[in-house]
């Protein structure tokens, strides 16, 4: 049995990076604090409000800082949802 599982182990697994934590790559709580407080003085932060797309040009820009890549949006805009 311990042969089989040898030979049929999957060494490719998932690259450390995303399975490991790293400690300079985490925000300070300070930080969080700061990104915390520029959502609040944006309120109310409604999804596609012109507060919600102010702090989400506010991460954008944080986040290109820390050297983020390939960040994705949706596809789709929209001003507002309308129901019935």
């Amino acid at each position: 049995m311990l042969g089989l599982v040898a030979c049929d182990a999957d060494t490719t697994g998932p690259h450390p990076n995303l399975t490991e934590i790293h400690d300079d790559w985490l925000v300070t709580p300070e930080e969080a604090i700061e990104w915390a407080s520029v959502k609040h003085n944006n309120l109310p932060t409604l999804t596609g409000s012109s507060e919600w797309l102010n702090y989400m040009s506010f991460l954008e820009t944080a986040l290109d800082t820390y050297g983020v890549v390939d960040g994705t949006r949706n596809a789709w805009l929209f001003e507002r949802w309308h129901t019935s």
